[in-house]
């Protein structure tokens, strides 16, 4: 499973979210050593865009391509 979190999501606290899946004892979330801004550990997945709101990941290019590639990781085995 993989959990995609903004930055700036105005919706929902996705800093204590992320620090809750990632298993944060002070449930402050530290992505500054996550490689490209994701996390993974026992089939648990967090792909994470700093700056970024609720639902912007889907208006850029860029970051929907990012967004649809870990998608597709899901289900295609290489």
């Amino acid at each position: 499973m993989t959990v995609i979190l903004t930055g700036r999501d105005v919706i929902v606290n996705t800093k204590t979210i992320g620090a809750y899946l990632t298993g944060s004892d002070d449930w402050i979330l530290d992505t500054a050593d996550w490689e490209d801004g994701v996390w993974k550990c026992n089939g648990l997945g967090v792909l994470w865009f700093q700056d970024m709101d609720h639902g912007q990941v889907l208006s850029g290019k860029g970051t929907r391509s990012r967004w649809v590639e870990t998608v597709r990781g899901l289900f295609i085995k290489g």
